[in-house]
This record gives structure tokens, sequence and C-alpha cells, in this order.
């Protein structure tokens, strides 16, 4: 490629500048006496030297600030879209500095590192969504098999607890101290199995997402006396008290009052379950008015066992979990309380926490939000 010409492709106001140098040196020429020459002569080499600064500025124009102009228009274009690749493109010269197409070069370096890890990204990135999308259905498909079964099994278990209580009223006929003893065991192992058995298949369609909220108003504390009285038999035979707290007069909330029934439950099972003989366990809630329609409903229970670590509450958290071998023969459960709880809480868009330190107890704090309108 011929080398470039200082005039050639030059704006015009340019070459119109060099002009107007020249003609006032010739016009000023015949005018100039000789007393004048020295000033004629800082004339001429003024003009010769805005010539040279003139070249020099369309040197640097052409060889740094044209190619500077283009490397930051083309990177600002792959920046605002993202295209990665795509590769700088230096003016059509064979003549640039070397500092000038090194900076091309390894900008160009850049963008082929950027790219190669755009590409191993996106591809890790599908990796990672397949295996999601296994796992999901794997679970899905492990969450409909619980619930088949325990179908099949709630049906023949009932039928068990439906004689059982009726041999225990000796419809049958009278039954003998030893023989009724069993009975009570049958019936006892029974409802315990059949509790079980509901518990897996609520936590079976709450992960597949087949549990549905029916929405009501109803008197929290109502449903918290329900609830003592149904563990009343459990509570006392651990020698275990219940003491709620809590304005007997709370306004009503909206929620589904059977699950929030069965959160009671698994709450307050556990608390028994895991508290010493004469000790006590506590219930406290609040309903926090915000105005007609919303409210902030609070429901604490706590208790003075065995407590746990940070690690054990994450164990105590994951389905079928007891929190070690020694505590699996000693206490009974199949460990489903607390995800069902958290379960059932969230479909109420609200949260379950735990706070509690080993050998001091437990507290287990739920909350979510009332709103009337979800009566409509």
């Amino acid at each position: 490629m011929a080398r470039h010409q200082p005039f050639q492709d030059q704006p015009l106001t340019h070459i119109i500048l060099v002009a107007v140098f020249v003609v006032a040196a010739i016009t000023l020429v015949p005018h100039l006496s000789d007393s004048s020459v020295s000033t004629l002569q800082g004339l001429i080499v003024l003009c010769g030297l805005l010539f040279l600064l003139y070249l020099l500025l369309d040197r640097l124009r052409q060889f740094v600030f044209d190619p500077l102009t283009s490397l930051a228009g083309q990177a600002k274009y792959i920046t605002i879209y993202k295209d990665y690749s795509l590769r700088l493109h230096r003016p059509k010269r064979l003549d640039y500095p070397l500092e000038v197409s090194a900076l091309y070069d390894v900008l160009n370096q850049m963008l082929d590192e950027i790219e190669h890890r755009e590409s191993k990204l996106e591809q890790k990135n599908m990796e990672l969504e397949r295996a999601r999308a296994q796992a999901d259905a794997a679970n899905l498909a492990k969450s409909q098999f619980m619930a088949n079964i325990s179908h099949e099994l709630r049906t023949p278990l009932n039928s068990i607890i439906g004689f059982s209580a009726m041999m225990k009223e000796e419809q049958f006929g009278t039954l003998q101290d030893k023989y009724r003893e069993y009975v009570a065991d049958i019936q006892y192992s029974s409802q315990s199995l059949l509790e079980i058995i509901n518990d897996i298949l609520d936590l079976a369609k709450a992960e597949s997402g087949q549990l549905t909220v029916q929405y009501e108003s109803f008197a929290l504390p109502k449903i918290i006396d329900k609830a003592i009285n149904m563990l009343r038999e459990k509570s006392l035979t651990g020698n275990v008290s219940i003491e709620v707290r809590g304005a007997p007069s709370a306004p009503r909330i909206v929620a589904d009052r059977v699950r929030v029934l069965q959160i009671l439950l698994c709450l307050l099972s556990n608390a028994i379950k895991f508290s010493l003989p004469g000790s006590s366990v506590i219930i406290d809630y609040d309903i926090e008015v915000v105005n007609d329609d919303i409210s902030y409903v609070t429901i604490m229970v706590s208790d003075s066992g065995i407590g746990m670590t940070p690690e054990e509450i994450a164990t105590a958290l994951g389905r079928f979990n007891q929190l070690d071998m020694g505590l699996n023969r000693r206490y009974e459960g199949a460990g489903l309380g607390l995800p069902l709880a958290k379960k059932l809480i969230e479909l109420h868009s609200g949260n379950l926490r735990i706070e509690s330190e080993k050998g001091k107890g437990t507290q287990v704090k739920v909350k979510f939000i009332s709103n009337v309108s979800l009566l409509d």
C-alpha cells in the first residue's frame, strides 16, 4: 500500500488554513521595506512552524487518534450487545505504530478468552439445568409414589383401627384383662402409624404442589385449645404441662384452620416428646393488626428440653431425619413433624424459624400474614 500523503483525503479546512498563511506571506512581501526584513523573516518562520505543527497533528490523527477512536467504538458495540464472538478490526493500514497494533492484538486475545469462558459457562449452566430437571422429576416421582403407597396403607389401617375400637368397647363380647391390654396396644400402634402415614401423604402432596389451602376465618385461641386437648394424654404420659400465653380475646384470623391445627400438633408434639418429665411447654401467640384486612400472626412454641446445635437443627428440618441413632431409639417418630410444619406454613406464605441451645431447650416460631381478602 502506498504511503499516506499529507494532504490526501484531508478536510478542506486544513488546506484552507495553510493557504491563508501562504497568501498572507505573498501579499505582505511587496509592502515591506528593508527595515522590515526581520519582520518578514519572522513571519516566514512562523508560517513554517505552523505548517510543521499541522503535519505533526495530522500524523497523530492518522496513527493514534483514528485507530483509538475506531477501537473505542467497536469495544462499545461489543459491550452493549455482549457478542464476544466479534473481533476488533484496525483500519486498513500497514504502517501503524507497533504499540497500536499490539493494543488491538491484546484486546482480541482478551475477547478470545472471554468467549471461551462464556462458552464453558453456558455449557455448565445447561448441564446444571438438565441435572436440576432430572432431580425435580425424580423428586416428583418419589412424592407421587409415597402418596400412592400412603393411600394403599391407610385403607386397611382404618379397618384395623375400627375393629380394634369395637373390640375395646366389647361389642363382640367381654374380653379378658390380658386381651383388653392387647387391643389397647393395637389401637395405639395403629393410631401412631396412621399419623405417620397422614404426615407422609401431606408432605408428598406439598412437595408435588398438590396440597391446597382452604382459607376461612376462625379464632386462634380455640384452635390452640383443641390441639392441647388432642395431645393431653401424651402430655400426661410424659408428665409435661402445657402453658398458654396470649390474649383469649385476640381478633379472628384468616388461614386454613385444618392446616394451622396440624402445624400446632406437629410443634407441640415435638416439644412434649423432647421435654424432660416435670417441665413445661409454653405456647405463645400474638396477632398484630395492621388494618381492617391485614394482620401479622406469630405463634411460638418453647420447651426446656434437650435442645439442638445449629447442625442438628438443619438435620431436624430434613425429611425422615432424627438427630442421631440414640435419639431414634429413645424417642418415637419418623422425623416428619418439623419438615411438614415448615411446608404447611410456607403454603400460607409464612416462615418457620428455630432457636435452640443444646441442653437448654428450643423455641420454634412461625409467622404468617392473615388477609381478609383471601376469603373472596
